[in-house]
């Protein structure tokens, strides 16, 4: 039996050919999970997430899509497993602002590759310490051994976000039972080897508050307030691999407007794992 598992997820529009530096342009998480015995598992998560205007646009400020916005938090978590049910909740601490670094970092990061100057991060969401709660289900609702049908549900709550999630998907392929598979988060306290399935779904939020849009800005009287959508969907399909004790996983994601000023945004996810005991 393996009993814990690192995966590190990095999401970033510039993984699909055309794409750069827009609305939700990067993601960077490292998440840790330890097997407790009797379908419980511990989690601890360490992430940045970057939030850009349409940055290769160069506009002038006033028609900017949406502020800038940094965040860097570290998020708890546990979960249990069943057959067919998987429950988990995790508590969100962190920063958003200046403070947690994201402008410095993608400078730093388009420095570092010639990628073009990135110019606009004094306008950024001001600083405040952020906390969240999030609570998730995932059923397996009809498993034709090598098709599933997955519904599943999430809310959050904090001064971060505020929002109630449905989320139906279908998988098919080679995976395992939902609470030995990668589908569920992890695959801590399984002793099976292999899956490789395609993953096909939404998410769809109903959102009352988002501080990367609804927050203050620093300088105010510089860019104009935007306000949340609340009806938010995301459309993905991803391809998970698992052999032994590694796992590979590319997933391309499609998600409408999240303000007014802006339009619909693509990126991709890339996922690497080791399982071990």
């Amino acid at each position: 039996m393996r009993k814990n598992q690192v995966i590190l997820n990095l999401d970033n529009d510039a993984f699909i050919i055309g794409r750069r530096d827009r609305y939700y342009s990067a993601g960077h998480f490292l998440d840790f999970f330890h097997y407790l015995g009797d379908g419980k598992s511990f989690s601890l998560g360490i992430g940045n997430q970057i939030y850009t205007p349409d940055l290769p646009k160069e506009l002038p400020q006033i028609l900017i899509e949406r502020p800038f916005a940094g965040i860097l938090y570290v998020e708890p978590g546990f979960q249990i497993r069943k057959e067919r049910w998987f429950y988990e909740v995790k508590i969100l601490g962190g920063q958003i602002g200046p403070k947690s670094k994201a402008g410095q970092f993608q400078r730093w990061y388009h420095d570092s590759f010639n990628l073009p100057p990135v110019y606009g991060w004094e306008n950024q969401i001001e600083d405040s310490w952020i906390t969240n709660l999030s609570v998730t289900f995932i059923h397996s609702l009809i498993d034709l051994g090598r098709m599933e049908v997955l519904i599943g549900g999430n809310t959050k709550f904090g001064n971060l976000e505020k929002s109630i999630s449905l989320s139906p998907s279908i998988r098919f392929g080679k995976f395992q039972a939902l609470n030995k598979s990668q589908v569920s988060g992890s695959r801590v306290g399984t002793t099976q080897r292999q899956e490789q399935y395609f993953h096909l779904g939404a998410n769809l939020h109903q959102v009352f508050y988002n501080r990367t849009l609804d927050g203050k800005s620093q300088l105010p009287n510089e860019i104009p307030s935007f306000e949340s959508k609340q009806g938010v969907g995301e459309f993905f399909g991803e391809f998970v691999l698992n052999f032994y004790h590694m796992g590979l996983s590319y997933g391309v994601y499609y998600r409408t407007k999240e303000n007014q000023q802006a339009t619909n945004q693509v990126y991709a996810r890339i996922g690497l794992s080791w399982l071990f005991k």
